[in-house]
């Protein structure tokens, strides 16, 4: 018959149930083992690491044969016990303020328990975090100082202290307030139509808040386009007033002056070197098909001299206006200096325009 090996006292037995020299039955051997083992992991569940560690002293006595796994796990389980008193010993440094210290004390353990693993981690990382914190802000503070306002949000968005939460709130409120007076300046250069210095406005919002740019993409976007047209229109003024069409180089630089305030000083030296060119008759208006005066009643003579004696003549009452339709004087000057229209009606038609080679893309009077 073959033998079997006892696992208390590892006596060759030829009985299969029982050892013949210590007595232990083999089968409830195991499972009195197994039910020691359980009671071991069931208090480690429970983290009673001391009750625990008693019971695990007695098991490689009480079962020779797994002697070595035993040892091992009454190791684990002193380990832990000793990290136990080290994340109490933390926990006190972190509640003195001392984060330094319970960082120290937890560096690099790690627990063969689970839960007790669990634990050292979310303590170091929640120090870690308040440390992380302490550095946030006083690197916030200095960055706000120093007008770096999108760094220091960034950085003050990141303090988790909650002694730190009244200054935070008060920090990030004051960034808020220089962010939208940027955007404030930005939103009227635009309105009106000073490019120029949206532009500045937009640049110096970039640089105040670097990273945020998707903030004011819109107002970028909107800022260039407007510059491009405001280019095409001035170099089509230019084309215009270099080949001697006066009258369409006028109404481009009148249009830019109305439209873009900060070409109100070129726009002027342009028109002014024209000199007697920079007024336009009613004649010549009519001569380029911009204003029907026969329709109007009014005839133009061929010298370009306006007799508005016809169209008075259909008024049915010129006393209000003091006008004598039988007068030989002319009451109006026969010339008519541009001016903006009042009631200028938005051409919603968006075909591209030619001034003399130059495709505007939008262009309204």
């Amino acid at each position: 018959m073959p033998e079997t090996s006892c696992p208390k006292c590892n006596q060759k037995n030829t009985d299969e149930t029982e050892c013949s020299k210590c007595g232990i039955n083999f089968q409830e051997y195991e499972s009195l083992k197994h039910q020691k083992l359980g009671e071991v992991y069931s208090l480690l569940s429970e983290s009673k690491f001391i009750e625990a560690k008693q019971i695990a002293e007695n098991l490689p006595l009480e079962f020779p044969d797994n002697r070595s796994d035993f040892l091992l796990l009454l190791s684990n389980i002193s380990r832990d016990i000793s990290i136990v008193e080290k994340c109490d010993q933390a926990r006190k440094c972190f509640d003195e303020n001392d984060c330094s210290q319970a960082l120290f004390i937890l560096r690099n353990i790690k627990a063969f328990d689970k839960k007790l693993d669990e634990k050292v981690i979310t303590l170091r990382r929640k120090i870690e975090r308040i440390t992380q914190s302490v550095d946030n802000f006083s690197n916030a503070v200095d960055a706000f100082n120093s007008g770096n306002y999108g760094n220091a949000k960034q950085l003050f968005e990141k303090v988790y202290d909650n002694k730190f939460m009244d200054d935070v709130t008060e920090y990030l409120h004051k960034i808020d307030k220089i962010k939208n007076q940027l955007l404030k300046e930005v939103i009227i250069a635009i309105r009106e139509n000073h490019l120029g210095m949206a532009a500045d406005s937009i640049e110096a919002f970039n640089k105040t808040f670097p990273g945020l740019e998707e903030d004011i993409a819109g107002f970028t976007s909107l800022v260039n386009k407007s510059l491009e047209i405001k280019n095409l229109i001035f170099e089509a003024a230019r084309k215009a007033e270099e080949e001697k069409r006066l009258l369409e180089a006028k109404i481009l630089y009148l249009y830019l002056g109305m439209q873009f305030q900060d070409t109100l000083p070129q726009v002027q030296t342009h028109i002014s070197s024209f000199g007697k060119d920079s007024v336009i008759t009613l004649a010549d208006m009519q001569e380029h098909g911009i204003v029907d005066l026969t329709a109007l009643g009014v005839d133009v003579d061929i010298d370009g001299t306006v007799d508005f004696s016809s169209a008075l003549a259909k008024t049915s009452d010129h006393s209000e206006a003091g006008i004598n339709p039988d007068s030989q004087e002319n009451p109006f000057s026969e010339l008519a200096a541009m001016v903006k229209s009042q009631d200028g009606i938005v051409d919603t038609v968006r075909k591209p325009v030619d001034f003399g080679g130059v495709v505007i893309s939008d262009f309204i009077f």
